[in-house]
């Protein structure tokens, strides 16, 4: 379905290094989920981002990744997410399932 991709670490110096497909094209690969508005507009500006570097030959493809699961989960999920961000104990669940997520990584300043 799509183009294989290998995965190189986050960093704007891997397209400077040379990191190319055997077509020449640079590959990049913006994967969201479309459960918020904040998870859209990171990817678009991410997006914009790329596209401001003008690097050659750049192809920036988005993907919701909502789009791949059925519409039953995707509801669930989003309404389930909606909810959680709208209440205050949802948003201190939230915080708390982020925060163990990171596993003690300091946080950017």
């Amino acid at each position: 379905f799509f183009p294989p991709v290998h995965f190189v670490r986050w960093r704007f110096a891997a397209l400077e290094e040379g990191h190319v497909s055997t077509s020449g094209v640079r590959r990049v690969l913006i994967l969201y989920a479309n459960v918020g508005s904040g998870h859209k507009m990171a990817a678009l500006a991410l997006e914009a981002a790329f596209k401001r570097r003008n690097y050659p030959n750049l192809e920036v493809m988005l993907i919701d990744a909502m789009e791949c699961c059925p519409s039953f989960f995707r509801f669930q999920f989003q309404t389930l997410f909606q909810q959680c961000t709208q209440s205050l104990a949802g948003q201190h669940l939230l915080g708390m399932l982020y925060d163990a997520a990171d596993r003690g990584h300091a946080k950017a300043n």
